[in-house]
């Protein structure tokens, strides 16, 4: 509280000091006007003797009472932030400043993002054939109903490269005929932490197959809610540098009715 009221007091007489130099500058070139007017009409201009008045002092004036205002205006930012200041202290080198929360409130923004690029991609996959009884079939012959795979070898044809790691987990849902499949990116190195975001690639029955996840905590996670069968996932990081995919038909612990289709 102490602290505002001086921030205050100091702002106001910023203020104050500005618009008296303001004031004493536009006083100082009116004058000059007048002079120089006089000065046009008197005889002494006729004999070309007139010496003009010097503008200079009007310059520095109003130049100084700009930088009053810009500090004025730096106190009154500082008063407006400072309830929502964590830190804030003076050093040799700068001013520190941290804000509350600041790192929660990222971190909030970046999870409602990644939720709504997952929440875009729909329903997708491999879709399963018409009658149950083809699905059965096909799970006790050992033999898989999946016909196009686009993204298969497309992204080096690894899940593991560069200190880099893809992997998922699938299970069933309430909902018949849909899976629910958690992709995971993450580094193998702690030295090289995974940062940025991570362009992941679906198959193309998915509304949005190219979501793009921000990676939180060295993490990048897609949650994908209504996945119809196996399909292999690619994905690109480090800005380009990094691809892995991972064909989540290979999974040894998805469902069978998952993987054969």
């Amino acid at each position: 509280m102490l602290f505002n009221f001086i921030l205050f007091v100091v702002f106001a007489g910023l203020v104050y000091v500005g618009i008296r130099l303001m004031v004493k500058s536009e006083i100082m070139y009116k004058e000059s006007v007048t002079y120089t007017d006089k000065a046009l009409n008197s005889a002494t201009t006729r004999t070309g003797t007139i010496q003009m008045p010097n503008y200079s002092g009007i310059k520095d004036g109003y130049s100084q009472a700009l930088s009053f205002f810009m500090l004025a205006l730096g106190c009154l930012i500082v008063m407006l932030l400072l309830p929502r200041l964590q830190t804030f202290s003076i050093t040799p080198t700068g001013v520190s400043v941290t804000l509350q929360n600041l790192q929660q409130n990222v971190n909030n923004l970046m999870q409602q993002t990644n939720t709504l690029q997952a929440t875009s991609t729909g329903p997708g996959g491999v879709k399963p054939p018409a009658k149950t009884d083809e699905i059965k079939a096909a799970v006790s012959k050992g033999s898989g109903l999946k016909t196009d795979d686009p993204q298969k070898n497309k992204w080096g044809g690894k899940a593991e490269r560069n200190d880099r790691k893809m992997t998922a987990v699938v299970k069933e849902t309430k909902i018949a005929g849909f899976f629910q499949v958690s992709i995971l990116i993450e580094s193998t190195d702690t030295a090289k932490p995974l940062t940025g975001v991570v362009n992941f690639h679906l198959h193309p029955t998915f509304l949005n197959p190219n979501p793009i996840i921000a990676v939180r905590d060295g993490k990048a996670v897609l949650e994908l809610r209504k996945v119809y069968g196996a399909f292999t996932v690619g994905a690109d990081m480090d800005n380009g540098k990094t691809c892995l995919e991972l064909d989540l038909e290979e999974l040894p612990d998805a469902p069978a009715e998952f993987k054969l289709r």
